[in-house]
């Protein structure tokens, strides 16, 4: 089938809907012809105008060339008698009426993430958007975009940053909505946080075209399914539904296999292909998500369709249909991360030992595990294309590559030989962990893990970083762990990506070791000792002994008032002339009367002195401190 030059070409360029006019064409020369990377032909021309070369790239419209040209080959088979005014005839030669692809769980395979980012309402009237809306409007898409790549970074969990967006400022929507609405906003630029999303999608879809292309990983599958109708007013002989087939090949067997369904309905005339691709698992390689893809390229054809399906009752489809090509990605799919729950890891832990699990010194996002419990992580393995996480089933494996005695700020990296020594279960095992199932052991000296058999049992025994730790007292001993799990090597037999994260948890309730046992206890032992032998030397001589240091510590800067004939005269009074024990009774006694009396207490001024009232101030007070004052000046007589 020949496009340029042929009758179809000569019908489009002389049509009036061109740029240029159908002798400027036929003097232009073709430089070059290319697909673009959406697979649309362009030609790239020279041509001549007043003068002057132009070298312009254009579209070359393949559905309406091949439409035009069968247009007039039907005017060749059918002529037309215009002095009858006999129809045209259009005598299709595409052996379907209608075709369409179904796709199960597209997401999934293209790994496709699709957001949604609407532009910010004005408030004013023109609607037109300025420098400064637009910035708004780039702002938030690199925001959101930027958050999104970030959480890919995260080894704990993984949040979709616009549902965190959003009920950050879901508080204030009602109230923006109301200054918008109301033409109050400052800047007139208003943005609605529910119209930025991430969309994820799971329903079936209906199309005219396969996707570019999908990604298997190993021993994955793809279906979809292939609907082709038949008008009844079309079907003939040659042209019925036993005669609608179709072909599927393949660039490589060895790696992929297909398989094809066909099912027939005459009552709605339609004959429908249910295709299945299947990864044979003959990689037998391991990359990280997203890279190093071997393509496999599937080919689907309708029979007896080359050039011949051209829809006549639409203009901008022009990709002939009838025939279609696919790219098989053969590796580990993109958009795929692997994380620790520690929410399902805590569960998990708390049923299993029917105790709640806190920390001495809580932690956002950074809880406790203890030392005598078995630790059982839980991975999960997220797909961002679909927004689902599962259970990570593959086997992997699991090592202590740092730590810290304080906090996280201070882990610090083992070197390579440390990090041999503390996770090697040859011999007597490793200084810091054991597995606990013996399935879990293997014959290596790094053990395998699997989501059936994860339990860990801690050691930390002596040499190991977490052997000696030092004790805050009154809380026992922790250990911040920094764990390295990766699937790589082991992780083969289940799934052509390998991954690995880091991740910290911290361990509380570690064992305190011997000889810090031994200060410990000698330090205790000592200071009871100090308060029994304090205790029975204070007892006696009928405490005479406690009231001895309760003076030296307590009698220091005591001012004693000494009253004189005249009750509104105040004298300072040496503690050195209260030396006798009758003189220090009295002290102690008008000590407990002034403690024991908040009116006397605000009769003491800041410079230690008992002001007593005048003659005109004691017709104001009450009788009780009248008595009050009686009883003090009675002791300082005596």
């Amino acid at each position: 089938m020949k496009l340029k030059p042929s009758s179809g070409w000569s019908l489009v360029h002389s049509l009036a809907n061109n740029h240029h006019s159908k002798e400027l064409w036929d003097m232009s020369s073709t430089v070059s012809i290319f697909y673009d990377s959406q697979t649309v032909l362009h030609e790239l021309v020279l041509f001549e105008n007043n003068g002057v070369l132009y070298l312009e790239p254009h579209v070359i419209p393949i559905g309406r060339i091949l439409q035009h040209h069968e247009f007039l080959e039907n005017l060749q088979l059918y002529p037309v008698d215009r002095s009858k005014h006999t129809p045209i005839v259009y005598q299709s030669r595409c052996p379907f009426t209608e075709l369409s692809f179904v796709y199960h769980n597209r997401a999934k395979y293209e790994r496709l993430e699709w957001f949604q980012f609407n532009a910010p309402h004005l408030a004013w009237q023109s609607q037109i958007h300025t420098a400064d809306s637009l910035k708004v409007y780039q702002g938030i898409v690199q925001q959101r975009t930027s958050q999104n790549e970030q959480n890919l970074l995260q080894p704990y969990s993984h949040t979709d940053p616009f549902a965190k967006w959003l009920s950050r400022r879901q508080d204030n929507t009602l109230y923006n909505d109301y200054m918008f609405r109301n033409k109050l906003l400052t800047y007139g630029v208003h943005v609605f946080p529910t119209e930025y999303k991430k969309l994820y999608d799971q329903d079936d879809i209906m199309s005219d075209q396969l996707p570019r292309r999908i990604f298997l990983d190993l021993f994955d599958s793809y279906t979809f399914s292939l609907v082709l109708a038949i008008d009844k007013s079309e079907l003939t002989a040659f042209h019925n539904l036993e005669n609608l087939c179709v072909s599927v090949s393949l660039s490589n067997y060895s790696l992929v296999h297909v398989h094809t369904d066909r099912q027939t309905s005459y009552v709605n005339n339609t004959v429908t292909y249910e295709i299945t691709l299947v990864d044979q698992g003959q990689m037998q390689h391991q990359e990280a998500p997203g890279q190093h893809h071997h393509p496999v390229t599937m080919l689907l054809q309708v029979w007896n369709s080359n050039f011949k399906c051209v829809n006549p009752y639409t203009v901008d489809n022009d990709a002939p249909q009838g025939t279609y090509s696919m790219s098989v990605m053969l590796g580990c799919p993109p958009a795929l991360k692997l994380v620790f729950d520690m929410a399902s890891t805590l569960e998990q832990l708390v049923t299993m030992h029917q105790k709640p699990y806190d920390c001495a010194h809580p932690q956002p996002d950074m809880h406790c595990f203890y030392y005598d419990h078995t630790f059982h992580p839980v991975f999960k393995l997220v797909d961002l294309a679909t927004g689902n996480s599962t259970n990570f089933t593959s086997d992997y494996t699991l090592t202590v590559i740092g730590g810290s005695e304080t906090s996280i700020d201070d882990i610090k990296m083992f070197s390579a030989q440390d990090i041999l020594r503390h996770n090697s279960q040859e011999n007597a095992g490793s200084l810091i962990w054991i597995p606990l199932d013996e399935e879990s052991r293997g014959d290596g000296s790094i053990p395998i893990f699997s989501h059936l058999h994860n339990g860990i049992v801690w050691r930390c025994q002596d040499g190991s970083p977490c052997s000696n730790v030092p004790v805050q007292l009154p809380f026992s001993p922790e250990y911040y762990f920094l764990i390295e799990v990766s699937n790589w090597d082991v992780g083969k037999e289940t799934t052509n990506c390998g991954y690995k994260i880091q991740f910290i948890i911290k361990v509380h309730g570690l064992q305190i070791s011997f000889y810090r046992s031994l200060r410990i206890m000698g330090f205790t032992f000592l200071v009871l000792i100090l308060t029994c032998g304090l205790y029975l030397w204070c007892k006696e001589d009928d405490w005479k002994n406690w009231k001895c240091i309760k003076n030296a510590f307590c009698s220091n800067n005591v001012v004693i008032p000494v009253v004189e004939e005249s009750s509104s005269s105040i004298l300072h009074v040496d503690d050195s002339s209260q030396e006798s024990d009758v003189e220090s009774s009295s002290s102690e006694h008008l000590m407990e009367v002034v403690e024991g009396n908040p009116e006397i207490l605000k009769m003491i001024t800041p410079s230690g002195v008992i002001h007593f009232p005048t003659i005109e101030e004691e017709d104001t007070t009450t009788s009780k401190t009248i008595e009050n004052h009686q009883q003090v000046l009675s002791i300082l007589h005596e």
